[in-house]
C-alpha cells in the first residue's frame, strides 16, 4: 500500500481552514495540513527609492543575459504603419516575450536576483499570503520573481519589439536595452513598490481637434495633458494596443486627432478595475465638458476610442475600449494659444466644482452618457435628464418650471428669451416622448445637440453660482435655483 501526497503550486489564497490535494493509490488515503501565512513577516518599512531604482536596474542588467540565451517562440502582432495618405496594418512574427519562463528560473538559481529580493524581504514588500505545507521565504521568492519582476520586465521587452517593428526596422534578436530606458523602467517599478501605488495611463483621441503647431504638449490641470503625438509614437501606441481593438476603431484613427494623456497613481486599495475606470471617465468628462463651452456651435455628438494601461507591483498591463467610435465626429476645430487658455481655465474650474458637490459630479456623469450613447434619443434623454436633476426640485412631469428656471440661468445664451423658453420646453417634451419611445427621430437628431449644449452652459452658469456663493449650500442644487427663481421674479430681474 503507497500513497502518495501531491503538492499544489504555492499561490496567493483567500483565508481558508484546509486544503487537501491528494492522490491515492491502494485505497489508502493520506492527507495533510495546509498553512497560510503572511509574508515577509516584517513590518513594511519605508523604502529608498534611490537605492531601489539601483537594485531594479541592476537586477534587470543581471537577468537579461540569461534572456538573450533563449530563442523564444514567435507570435503574430498587429503593427501599424502611418502615411501621408492615412495608415496601414501588418502582421509581423515577433518573439514572444510572454513566453520566457526558463531565463528567470536559471536566473533565480545563479542567485543574480538576489539583492533585489533581500531588500524587498527585508523592508517587507512585495506582501502576499501564501498557502502551503511550510511557506516560507524560498516560496516567497519564487513567487516575486515570477510575480512582481518577471512580468514587467517581459512586458518591456515586448514593448521594445513593437517600438522595432513601428520604425521598419525589426531584429531577429532581442534588442539590447539604452541606459535611459532601463532608468525609466528602474524608476517607475521602483515607485510601484516603494508607494504602495498603481500607475494608469489613459489615451483618449479626440476626433479632429488639432492643437497649434507652437504646442505640441499643454497641462489641463494635474492629470490631462494634450499631445499632439509624432507619427511614430502614433505607431507604437496603436501597434501595442491593437490587439483589444476593432478594425473599424482603428482605420477611423488618424494621427492628426489630438491624443488626451491621462496619468494618475492610486493607492492599491482603490485599484480595483470599477474604481479606476469611474476616476477616468470622470477626467474624460471633464475634458469634454471644456471643449464643449469653448466650441459650442461646433459640437457633434462625436467620440474617441479610449486606450488604458495599468501598472501594479504584480505587473499587469490591461488596454480596454471604455467608449465607442462613433460616426459623427466634431467639427474640425483649430485650436490657438487663447482657446488653450480658455479650455485650462474651464478645466480646473470643472475640477474644483465636481469635488466640492456630488450633485454637479452626478450632473457631469449624466453629460458624460449624453456625449456617448449611441443613439441621438438617448443622448437627447441623457441631456434633458441631467437638467432636470439641477433645475427641479421634485419628481414629475414640470414642462412649465423647467422651462421658466431654465431661461432664467440661460437668458444671457440668448437674443430672445422667449424663444429660448418655448425651445427648453420643446426639449423636454420630446425627453417625455423620448422615454416612452414615442419620440420623433427626425426633430430628435435636429434638436440633439443643443440638449448637449444647453446642458454644458447650465453645468457653467452653476458652477458660476457656487463660486459667486449665490446658491444656498443647505439645500439641493434645484432647490436653490427655486428659490433663486423666485427672488428674480419678485425683484423684477430676469438673469
Amino acid at each position: 500500500m503507497r500513497a502518495i501526497l501531491e503538492r499544489g503550486p504555492i499561490t496567493e489564497q483567500k483565508p481558508i481552514s484546509l486544503l487537501f490535494r491528494i492522490s491515492v493509490m491502494g485505497g489508502v488515503e493520506l492527507d495533510e495540513r495546509m498553512i497560510q501565512r503572511e509574508l515577509p513577516p516584517s513590518q513594511r518599512k519605508v523604502m529608498d527609492l534611490s537605492q531601489l531604482h539601483r537594485i531594479l536596474k541592476d537586477a534587470y542588467l543581471n537577468v537579461l543575459p540569461f534572456v538573450y540565451q533563449f530563442i523564444p517562440q514567435r507570435r503574430l502582432y498587429t503593427i501599424w504603419r502611418s502615411t501621408e495618405n492615412g495608415a496601414a496594418a501588418s502582421a509581423m512574427a515577433l518573439p514572444n516575450a510572454m513566453a520566457i519562463f526558463d531565463p528567470f528560473k536559471e536566473a533565480l538559481e545563479a542567485g543574480v536576483l538576489d539583492e533585489v529580493t533581500d531588500y524587498l524581504w527585508e523592508h517587507g514588500a512585495a506582501r502576499v499570503t501564501l498557502t502551503a505545507p511550510d511557506p516560507n521565504r524560498e516560496a516567497w521568492t519564487r513567487w516575486t520573481v515570477y510575480t512582481v519582476i518577471r512580468p514587467i520586465v517581459v512586458q518591456w521587452l515586448e514593448d521594445m519589439f513593437i517600438i522595432e517593428a513601428c520604425s521598419g526596422q525589426p531584429s531577429p534578436t532581442w534588442p539590447v536595452p539604452g541606459d535611459g530606458m532601463l532608468n525609466e523602467l528602474a524608476r517607475m517599478h521602483a515607485r510601484l513598490l516603494a508607494e504602495d501605488e498603481v500607475s494608469v495611463n489613459a489615451y483618449y483621441f479626440i476626433p479632429a481637434f488639432q492643437l497649434p503647431a507652437s504646442q505640441d504638449c499643454i497641462m489641463l490641470g494635474g492629470d490631462i495633458t494634450l499631445r499632439n503625438l509624432p507619427r511614430d509614437e502614433w505607431n507604437i501606441l496603436l501597434s501595442q494596443s491593437a490587439s483589444s481593438l476593432l478594425w473599424d476603431d482603428m482605420f477611423g484613427l488618424t494621427p492628426t486627432d489630438t491624443l488626451c494623456e491621462i496619468k494618475m497613481w492610486v493607492r492599491q486599495s482603490e485599484s480595483e478595475m470599477d474604481i479606476i475606470t469611474d476616476r477616468i471617465t470622470e477626467k474624460l468628462n471633464i475634458l469634454k465638458l471644456a471643449l464643449t463651452l469653448i466650441q459650442p456651435n461646433q459640437w457633434k455628438n462625436g467620440e474617441g476610442i479610449v486606450l488604458m494601461s495599468i501598472q501594479s507591483p504584480k505587473a499587469y498591463r490591461h488596454t480596454s475600449r471604455m467608449l465607442r467610435r462613433r460616426t459623427t465626429q466634431w467639427a474640425g476645430f483649430q485650436a490657438d494659444d487663447e482657446v488653450l487658455e480658455q479650455l485650462r481655465g474651464h478645466v480646473e474650474a470643472i475640477e474644483q466644482s465636481v469635488e466640492n458637490s456630488q450633485e454637479l459630479r452626478s450632473a457631469l456623469w449624466r453629460f458624460g452618457r449624453a456625449c456617448s450613447t449611441d443613439l441621438p434619443q438617448d443622448q437627447l434623454v441623457e441631456a434633458v435628464v441631467g437638467m432636470e436633476s439641477l433645475l427641479l426640485p421634485n419628481a414629475g412631469e414640470s414642462t412649465y418650471r423647467f422651462g421658466l428656471h431654465g431661461v432664467v440661468l440661460l437668458y444671457s445664451l440668448a437674443d430672445d428669451g422667449t424663444q429660448l423658453y418655448k425651445q427648453l420646453q420643446g426639449l423636454y417634451r420630446q425627453r417625455s416622448a423620448g422615454v416612452h419611445g414615442a419620440g420623433r427621430r427626425a426633430s430628435i437628431e435636429r434638436d440633439v445637440d443643443k440638449a448637449v449644449v444647453h446642458f454644458a452652459h447650465l453645468i457653467r452658469k452653476i458652477m458660476a453660482l457656487h463660486a459667486e456663493d449665490k446658491l444656498p449650500h443647505a439645500d439641493s442644487i434645484a432647490k436653490s435655483i427655486e428659490r433663486l427663481v423666485l427672488l428674480r421674479a419678485t425683484a423684477g430681474n430676469p438673469q
